[in-house]
């Protein structure tokens, strides 16, 4: 990981390791809502909203979506 929280982002060498959040999505979730890899997606919740783009695998349950934080 080329951060530690929202540290060292703003470091071009290490941004350019990790330039983009990214929120992992099972793939059948994501065919069931039209997202694509590398799709910018809006999640919305009861706390607040965040823009990340889409990493599909099937890493993570079709009913769970893994985000990242501090961005």
């Amino acid at each position: 990981m080329s951060a530690f929280h929202s540290e060292h982002r703003q470091v071009p060498s290490l941004r350019a390791l990790h330039p983009d959040p990214l929120v992992t999505i099972n793939p059948a979730t994501a065919e069931k809502y039209g997202i694509r890899e590398g799709d910018w997606v809006r999640v919305d919740t009861m706390f607040g909203k965040c823009t990340q783009k889409a990493h599909l695998t099937y890493e993570v349950n079709e009913k769970t979506i893994h985000l990242e934080h501090a961005w």
